[in-house]
């Protein structure tokens, strides 16, 4: 009878269930869930072994569905998918499952007896560190690291300060402005996550003003400059912001990246940033006009041999020739035997001038028509300006700093400047960049280089050397009869202007310019040629001495004639 009742009450349930009115009006609220519960709720594992648990959310119209849930567990690992691998310690342990809100939660029960598994190596807690408001809610997990090199979460053991945080990870920040730490510790590891409450009864501070860097500079036409804008606030601090560009004389990119035109002369540079704005000043320099005005040093004809008599010495008896010249009554002849390095009375022929920051040399000079020249991409060696720095015989291939103009042919003759400052190498600091640490070195190679061009460091015997070189892009004197003919007379200018020194450092600013036939073809106006070791250098004497290392591989000839040297580009 018990049974007979039993169905017709649920037969009664079914028929009243049946007979109760429809709801109208509206639409029936979103289910929401309830609870979150793990399956199955118990199981006993060897140590080493894997088990894959489920997670399923009872919601409140009674249905149930499968949702995104967080994992962790003690004595061993679970994944992410809710897979289970037990560790190597006998025990009792849990598996937990957690909502994404970590409103609901559920455990599973694991015994795990015998055998080895990887153990607790270390612990993280995650995220390392957050900023909140006061009031505000964050987050945190524990992931464990194992000892056979896997991670994974674990259910650790929760304190805090400057707020309260629950024994699943959720931090909850109190009303006071300050640096808090929240703590995980699990099977006797420790890990901190820093927390900081931001003060929101203080207002912000506001922005007084916007610094352009560097506020000056001076460029090339086409050069990169990089620029950078800095806020200043009324509590004193400052940093970057992310200012507004705009410019003249050029384009600058919003990430203060300014590119000089071709027009010279004076243009700014605009950064502004909520409402407050700074300019700086950039120079285009003008690379067509050469400096004017300057005062002639002293010019030879090469009119006859008593070349000593007007200033030169070490060689006083050079080879002067009366036919052939490009201005009066002689030139002087360079000719090479096969073999030989040096020129018949080839030797050094030197002349001192006044001291001068700036030297402008101009010379004419042709070859024989069939001039080779050294047939190695480097020498020979032609024309030299040398510095006080160094003695009236100095040779010229080691001195504190010694200025080249010369052509290196190959199928035709390519223009080219070059310097070298072997004497100012720190040989103990051979190939180490000392450029940030002293004012003490070479700038030509051996020791770093500020100003970006290419150098070489070399040895030469027991003596380091080095150099850096600029060459035209192609060549200038042509095999070939016609414009450029090697075998013709050609002028050849070029100005050399030593860099300045400010602040106790040399300043990239030092000129090197080539011309031919009064074609600019090499022109670099950012050079460093000195360092603060030399504040008082000074270009004070010319050399002519035509080398070629390697020896003549035929009988060769140039010649040279109307030389002039200034301290700035004369007609």
């Amino acid at each position: 009878m018990p049974a007979l009742r039993s169905h017709a009450a649920l037969a009664v349930a079914l028929l009243a269930a049946c007979a109760a009115p429809e709801k109208s009006g509206g639409l029936d609220p979103e289910p929401v869930v309830e609870r979150v519960v793990i399956s199955p709720a118990n199981v006993a594992l060897a140590a080493g072994d894997s088990f894959d648990f489920s997670a399923e959310a009872e919601l409140s119209d009674g249905s149930h569905d499968s949702l995104l849930v967080s994992w962790a567990s003690t004595g061993g690992i679970v994944s992410g998918a809710g897979v289970y691998h037990a560790g190597n310690a006998p025990g009792t342990y849990m598996v937990i499952v957690v909502t994404p809100d970590l409103q609901h939660a559920d455990t599973a029960t694991v015994v795990i007896s015998g055998g080895t598994g990887p153990t607790l190596a270390g612990l993280t807690v995650q995220p390392a560190s957050v900023t909140l408001d006061p009031g505000a809610n964050a987050g945190f997990s524990a992931v464990g690291s194992f000892s056979d090199g896997s991670t994974a979460a674990v259910v650790a053991s929760w304190n805090a300060t400057g707020g309260s945080v629950t024994q699943a990870g959720s931090y909850h920040a109190g009303p006071a402005a300050g640096g808090y730490r929240v703590i995980a510790s699990h099977q006797g590891f420790t890990d901190t996550a820093l927390v900081t409450i931001r003060d929101t009864t203080t207002p912000p501070p506001t922005l007084t003003a916007v610094t352009v860097t560097p506020a000056t500079v001076t460029v090339d036409p086409g050069s990169t400059t990089a620029f950078s804008a800095t806020g200043s606030y009324s509590d004193g601090s400052s940093g970057a912001v992310g200012a507004s560009w705009s410019a003249t004389g050029g384009s600058v990119s919003q990430g203060g990246s300014y590119q000089a035109g071709a027009t010279a002369g004076s243009f700014r540079v605009v950064a502004a940033y909520l409402g407050r704005a700074d300019t700086a000043v950039v120079s285009i320099r003008d690379t067509t006009t050469p400096p004017t005005g300057g005062t002639v040093l002293f010019t030879e004809g090469f009119d006859d041999a008593g070349v000593g008599s007007r200033g030169w010495y070490d060689n006083t008896n050079p080879a002067v020739v009366a036919t052939g010249q490009h201005g009066g009554a002689g030139a002087l002849q360079m000719a090479w035997n096969v073999g030989s390095s040096t020129p018949v009375k080839g030797a050094a022929v030197r002349h001192l001038f006044p001291a001068t920051d700036r030297i402008y040399v101009s010379y004419w000079v042709k070859y024989s028509t069939n001039w080779i020249g050294s047939t190695v991409d480097y020498h020979p060696h032609e024309f030299h300006v040398i510095t006080d720095q160094d003695g009236a015989f100095v040779g010229p291939s080691a001195t504190h700093l010694t200025t080249y103009i010369e052509q290196n042919y190959q199928n035709g003759g390519v223009p080219r400047l070059s310097i070298q400052d072997a004497l100012n190498i720190d040989v103990t600091k051979l190939n180490v960049n000392l450029t940030g640490v002293t004012e003490n070195r070479a700038v030509s190679g051996c020791n770093g280089s500020t100003d970006g061009y290419p150098d070489s460091c070399y040895q030469s015997g027991t003596q380091w050397r080095n150099e850096k070189i600029w060459k035209a892009s192609g060549p200038a004197f042509l095999p070939n009869p016609g414009p450029g003919y090697k075998g013709d007379w050609h002028r050849v200018e070029a100005y050399f202007q030593l860099n300045s020194i400010q602040g106790g450092k040399g300043v990239a600013d030092g000129i090197a310019q080539y011309w031919f036939d009064g074609q600019l073809l090499i022109d670099h106006q950012n050079v460093l040629f000195r360092t603060a070791q030399h504040p008082s250098m000074k270009f004070n004497q010319f050399v002519i001495a035509p080398y070629i290392g390697t020896g003549s591989t035929v009988a060769q000839t140039m010649w040279v004639d109307d030389v002039l040297l200034a301290t700035a580009r004369m007609p």
